[in-house]
């Protein structure tokens, strides 16, 4: 099973809102009485929960946070006929794109969250923020939310994010490494599963081989060989990790899950890497396992 695309775009006090086809209603607006958050569990969820979405950019500003948006509207409501084998039925979230200053970043702010994801961020958003009233809550809530049995997804520039070692939880435990240099956008790659890894839930439905073109990240370092990291596809021509999840916190809790694509626009139409999106976002909150 392969996800399409269809969104509808409003623009809202300077922000995106976004209503997914057929929804009735706006996916940034607080969840329904029947929303609810993990809180931190790391039981089995199937409820609905609430995505919060960070887009601040501080440096470079990909013209594909829109579409990042768009896309997570779209998949948080998926119908259950179309959820990948296996999945909770009744797995649906909607999102709500956090403020530049950070205001969600709090315990109590993050309580209701079901899982964080970061749409082409950019910068040292949480330590070098002049927007952010204290760096140090911020930074704590999300080391605090993840580590205690929270969910988090990224995509492309959450690793080209805090880079000058000033949160080094986030690039050292969250995500493994940083941004060191990428291939120019557009150029040809193909992304393989890594043995083991072909039956993984984050994989389930998405071709073993892929080729597509993107702009390629690199990181600084090989996030493989970093404790806990599993890496779980490659880009062939040179072997550097394209995907890779993580369980980290106390008794492995919480989960992210993360992968070097989503430069452009056209990348969030494609079948397969929502498709992609849409397992590790469900592995992550626990609603997709083996």
């Amino acid at each position: 099973m392969l996800l399409g695309a269809a969104a509808v775009v409003t623009a809202c006090g300077g922000w995106i809102d976004l209503e997914p086809a057929g929804s009735g209603g706006q996916a940034s607006a607080a969840g329904s009485s029947g929303d609810a958050g993990t809180g931190g569990s790391s039981d089995a969820q199937s409820d609905p929960f609430k995505m919060l979405v960070l887009t601040t950019a501080l440096e470079y500003r990909h013209d594909s946070i829109t579409d990042c948006q768009r896309m997570l509207s779209d998949l948080g409501q998926t119908p259950d006929d179309q959820l990948p084998v296996g999945a909770k039925p009744g797995s649906r979230f909607t999102i709500h794109v956090a403020t530049d200053d950070l205001a969600d970043f709090t315990p109590t702010g993050l309580k209701d969250y079901g899982m964080l994801f970061w749409c082409p961020a950019t910068g040292d958003v949480f330590s070098d923020n002049p927007r952010v009233e204290s760096a140090a809550t911020a930074m704590a809530a999300l080391r605090d939310y993840v580590e205690g049995g929270g969910a988090w997804g990224g995509v492309h520039s959450a690793t080209d994010f805090e880079k000058t070692g000033n949160f080094p939880w986030y690039t050292d435990t969250l995500v493994g490494g940083y941004l060191q240099s990428f291939d120019a956008d557009g150029t040809p790659g193909t992304v393989q599963v890594e043995p083991g890894y072909v039956d993984h839930p984050v994989m389930r439905g998405v071709p073993p081989t892929w080729s597509v073109r993107d702009e390629w990240f690199r990181m600084n370092r090989d996030v493989g060989e970093q404790p806990g990291f599993q890496i779980v596809s490659r880009l062939v021509s040179d072997s550097r990790p394209a995907v890779w999840i993580k369980e980290l916190g106390a008794g492995n809790r919480g989960r992210m899950f993360y992968t070097i694509r989503g430069h452009a626009p056209a990348v969030y139409r494609e079948a397969e890497f929502r498709q992609l999106v849409l397992n590790g976002i469900l592995w992550a909150t626990r609603r997709l396992e083996q």
